[in-house]
């Protein structure tokens, strides 16, 4: 499925809920659009209720590759959830990772992802990465630029295995991957 860059527009108007454009009408970064992206799926993902994101704590999401990713997720983060919903941290090392309930997979140096998703198999931990082959390697959801097109890829049974619950909403404007 590819998602043309009009569809691109409107596909983040409908998850960020606010314009993309500002008033001078300039489009907002890649790093941005990744972000609201990565922020706005967690209104579609739902935790079991005994795990740890299921209670009042604030959602920890750990950045894992490039930093690039960590003032522009935080500032996004506040703005969408408040101050104290989501701690936003960057990690290089895999034992660091612990506790975190999202896990995002940039491009860069770090565990890979094969380590990640061994070392989180089946718990209820959202792996999200920017690269499209990380997706059979059990990564929850990858999205990822190509040419001018968003490409949002779903693995239904990485979802399954961690018992996390994802809306069909979201999941009609991936591809799913089922393999």
């Amino acid at each position: 499925m590819r998602i043309f860059p009009l569809q691109v527009i409107l596909l983040l108007n409908i998850l960020w809920g606010e314009p993309l454009y500002s008033q001078k009408s300039q489009v907002r970064s890649e790093l941005q659009l990744k972000a609201a992206f990565l922020l706005k799926t967690l209104r579609y993902v739902t935790w079991p209720a005994d795990s740890v994101k299921a209670d009042s704590t604030p959602t920890t999401l750990v950045i894992v590759g490039n930093r690039k990713y960590l003032p522009v997720i935080r500032k996004l983060a506040v703005s969408l959830y408040g101050p104290d919903s989501i701690n936003v941290k960057f990690c290089r090392d895999l034992e660091e990772i612990e506790g975190a309930d999202i896990i995002f997979l940039s491009k860069g140096e770090g565990p890979t992802t094969q380590m990640v998703v061994r070392r989180f198999y089946g718990k209820p931990v959202l792996i999200v990465s920017e690269k499209a082959w990380d997706i059979r390697y059990g990564v929850h959801l990858a999205f990822f630029w190509q040419w001018d097109y968003l490409c949002i890829l779903a693995n239904p049974r990485a979802f399954r295995r961690s018992h996390l619950k994802v809306s069909s909403r979201l999941l009609r404007l991936a591809v799913i991957w089922e393999k």
